[in-house]
């Protein structure tokens, strides 16, 4: 502590007590406050005297209270001012302070001192001021009068609870979230802070006034597809309440498919529009639009019933006038999805003419029809008139099914004078005229038709002459037909302006059989020539690529000329022992060319194996070079171990999928799936029984939840079984026993799907089927029966790791060929193969691989997409 002037110090520390009392005597006052624990605290010490006091230095004792344990004490403004030192010194709990300076310079009223601290008790307490002493500027002591100041201390305010309504929200949608505290805020109040996650917003802060104890902040949804939550969270003095509010994305139009797209008139369309959720307890109303006034009608709505994801209506077509197209669509909740169907009007008369145009006595002309559009599949009847006696027509002519033309012979009689004649082509609402001029004269007839040649083989040509009794005056058609659609011929033949014949030619396809006769027409008179058909002479020719080791398999095509017309059976032999060839390769009707694999063994030395192939007089050879393997006899010195005929516990690897290890190892409702691992079975050879019925194969069982399941398959080290018809996500746990042995267990889940598609073997060739028949999807080889697929095919696949009662709880699922992804057109449960199921399809136009690339695909009901391990077929072009 510094020291006063004498003077000072002894009125300071030589009097105790003032021997005499001021009228008005000066004061040292402690502020109050109020405080949360915790929380730091500031109290001034105020100095008040009189405006005659000369107090030029004071001395003091603070006392705190245990609510205030340190504290720290400051100079004030009025001290300062003056050039006043503060020094404070603490002893048993108590600070002495002392203002003094080198000056008389006099203490005006105002704070001397700043007392600090961070308030600790629980309890209101009051801070001492004692021990107050004055001296005046000529060191005189002066009574100063200490006044205390009271902390009055409060338990701190936390968030007792937090709270928001409604409970859930839409998109955009806002909730009020009530914060209470847990007791009414102190001054200046209470600041809360708010957080969020997921898709909502609030205000980062909430200020709850002083004296009160519940506050509110709003909270505001933005913009979400797909159901989630979010959370707020309210802060206070490190308090957290949370609330979580669940967020219900709306159910949104996802597809909208009709079937057929393309209507005629008086034709009805079956449309499906599907949400991307199921409807709420309240159903969906969507809304249908696109409707044609008088053409096309539509539902205005359509109700997606509580629960279900989907909802069909009817799309139906009354009278379609002309061709155009229709977008129906389907709108909700601000989403929508459109469906474009064709509406096809009827086929109206576009053409009529006959060429020639003028016709002498005893001819005919050829009259063409054409429409807009192919004919019905009931065909179209044009109604023919304008004839008169003299000119001959048909009353009317038919249009194939599918067909856009046709035709008819007009034809003279006898013509006393000439004529202008007009006919008339009708169909439904449209019709067209063409005019004829006919000229008098003489009737010229036909005399002969003579064709060469007269044995006709197939794809071949030849040439006919038609004669006439006498050269014509004008430009004379004479109609021509055939009796057999394998040779074709000109519709007519034109005879010249003073000519007496004209020829033309003959043209017969690949495939011929039944008479062949071709017929001439002139007016009333008609001759006709006779052609035989010459049996066609078949080529073959085989090559084998050349494999590239001794052992392996090499690809033989046979090519034949010309191709078969009917389906035939080649016969394929080899002249080695080491290659192998199927007996028997199958040639579909006008197919050029086939393939088949040969199995080559190693050699131990070189040797060149022939190949023949042979139909009915036909036959074809091709060589194969068969390079020497050193160690084609040698046998391995140490078998593989397996596990076989060990003793000792099952042990479980893995769950995998029945399809291989590129599909999806799962257990799915019902279906079968596989387990890795050893000392399975003691058998020597692999057990195997399809239908499901056995619970134990090979002295081995597997458990599943407790309970013994259906074995398909059990070797020593893989068994194959049908997991539980259970729902989705349900827990399993897995065990294999042999006796009194058992594997330690194996955790998993159902799951809704995991697509796998089963194999012959490890090359990956799909055990697929052409439907109706046990030739597999593959090129001809010696192992199995196999004929490649052709477009238009039915093909069946066995899979596993869906549903095979096409309630698809995960999706449908769409079969990928190639480039293609198709519908199949039937899933059902395999015959024969528990657990496993058939699916079959279309094989679409396009393709023609050895090895076209096969899978399946599950689109999930959330827009996830499974795939399956990949297989192959072969697919053929039959051309």
């Amino acid at each position: 502590m510094r020291t006063f002037s004498r003077a000072i110090i002894v009125s300071l520390f030589g009097l105790l007590f003032p021997p005499w009392t001021l009228p008005a005597q000066p004061s040292l006052s402690a502020s109050s406050t109020t405080a949360l624990t915790g929380s730091a605290v500031s109290l001034d010490l105020t100095f008040a005297a009189p405006d005659a006091s000369a107090i030029a230095a004071l001395q003091w004792t603070i006392t705190p209270p245990p609510a205030l344990p340190n504290i720290s004490i400051a100079a004030g403004p009025a001290l300062t001012a003056q050039g006043k030192t503060l020094s404070c010194g603490s002893a048993n709990g108590f600070y002495t302070c002392v203002a003094y300076g080198m000056n008389t310079n006099v203490i005006r009223n105002g704070v001397v001192a700043t007392i600090s601290g961070i308030v600790s008790g629980p309890a209101s307490q009051a801070l001492a001021v004692g021990g107050t002493l004055g001296a005046d500027t000529g060191g005189n002591s002066a009574a100063v009068y200490g006044s205390p100041g009271t902390i009055t201390v409060l338990a701190p305010v936390n968030v007792d609870s937090l709270s928001c309504n409604p409970a859930s929200l839409g998109p955009g949608a806002a909730a009020s979230c009530v914060i209470t505290l847990s007791s009414a805020a102190v001054p200046p109040g209470a600041t809360v802070a708010i957080t969020t996650t997921g898709s909502v917003t609030a205000p980062s802060t909430v200020t709850i006034a002083a004296g009160s104890s519940t506050g509110a902040a709003v909270v505001t949804a933005g913009q979400f597809a797909t159901d989630q939550s979010a959370t707020v969270s309210a802060t206070l003095n490190g308090s957290v309440r949370t609330a979580t509010i669940p967020l219900d994305a709306p159910a949104l139009v996802s597809s909208l498919q009709c079937a057929p797209a393309a209507l005629p008139s008086n034709a009805t369309a079956a449309c499906t529009v599907t949400l991307s959720k199921a409807a709420d307890s309240g159903g969906a109303l969507v809304s249908i639009s696109g409707a044609i006034p008088n053409v096309l009608s539509l539902p205005a709505t359509v109700i997606v019933p509580p629960g279900a994801a989907g909802a069909s209506f009817a799309a139906t077509t009354a009278t379609v006038p002309s061709d155009q197209k229709a977008t129906v669509t389907a709108s909700l909740a601000g989403s929508s999805k459109t469906a474009a169907l064709s509406l096809s009007g009827p086929p109206l008369i576009s053409v009529f003419q006959c060429a020639p145009a003028t016709l002498a006595p005893n001819s005919s002309t050829i009259c063409t029809v054409i429409l807009t559009k192919p004919a019905p599949a009931a065909g179209a009847d044009v109604t023919i008139s304008g004839g008169i006696p003299t000119l001959t027509v048909p009353a009317s002519v038919t249009i194939s099914p599918n067909g856009t033309t046709a035709t008819f012979t007009a034809a003279t009689a006898a013509v006393p004078t000439p004529q202008t004649i007009t006919l008339t082509a009708a169909y439904g609402a449209s019709s067209a005229t063409t005019t004829l001029s006919v000229t008098s004269g003489a009737a010229i007839t036909l005399t002969s038709l003579i064709c060469s040649p007269v044995s006709v083989r197939p794809a071949s040509s030849g040439g006919c002459v038609v004669n006439l009794s006498a050269a014509t005056a004008s430009t004379t058609l004479v109609s021509l037909r055939s009796s057999n659609v394998g040779i074709q011929v000109p519709a007519s033949v034109t005879v010249a302006a003073g000519a007496a014949s004209a020829a033309f030619t003959f043209v017969a396809g690949p495939t011929l059989s039944g008479w062949l006769i071709i017929v001439a027409t002139l007016g009333s008179s008609s001759k006709s020539a006779t052609l035989t058909i010459a049996p066609p002479a078949t080529t073959m020719n085989l090559t084998c690529a050349q494999p590239s080791e001794s052992g392996g398999t090499a690809v033989c095509e046979v090519s034949l000329q010309p191709p078969p017309a009917t389906p035939v059976r080649l016969r394929v032999s080899s002249g080695s022992p080491l290659v192998g060839v199927p007996d028997i390769v199958r040639v579909r009707a006008r197919q050029r060319a086939v393939r088949f694999e040969a199995l080559i063994q190693p050699a131990a030395a070189p040797e060149i194996a022939t190949l023949n192939i042979a139909l009915d007089d036909a036959s074809a050879a091709a060589s194969i070079p068969i390079a020497a393997a050193p160690n084609a006899r040698r046998q391995p010195s140490t078998p593989a171990v397996d596990g076989f005929g060990i003793t000792g516990a099952p042990e479980l690897d893995s769950l995998a999928n029945v399809a291989g290890p590129t599909a999806p190892p799962a257990c799915t409702p019902g279906s079968a799936a596989a387990l890795n691992g050893r000392f399975f079975s003691n058998d020597r050879e692999p057990v195997f029984d399809g239908t499901g019925a056995a619970h134990q194969l090979s002295g081995s069982e597997v458990w599943v939840n407790g309970a013994t399941a259906a074995l398909l398959f059990a070797s020593s080290n893989r068994i194959d079984f049908v997991c539980p018809d259970e729902p989705p996500g349900t827990a399993l746990e897995i065990v294999v026993r042999r006796g009194v042995l058992r594997s330690q267990p194996i955790a998993t889940t159902i799951r809704a799907a995991a697509p796998g598609l089963l194999t012959l073997n490890s090359s990956g060739q799909a055990l697929a089927f052409r439907t109706g028949s046990s030739e597999i999807a593959a090129i001809a080889n010696p192992l199995f029966d196999a004929t490649p697929a052709v477009a238009g095919d039915s093909v069946s696949l066995l899979a596993t790791g869906i549903d095979c009662d096409e309630s698809f709880r995960d999706g449908r699922p769409q079969i990928e060929v190639g480039s293609h992804v198709l519908w199949p057109s039937a899933v059902r449960p395999a015959t024969g193969y528990a657990g496993v199921c058939e699916l079959t399809f279309i094989v679409p136009p396009g393709i023609s691989e050895e090895r076209a690339p096969v899978r399946l695909r599950v689109l999930r009901h959330d827009g996830a997409l499974i795939e399956s391990n990949s297989v192959r077929i072969a697919v053929d072009d039959p051309r």
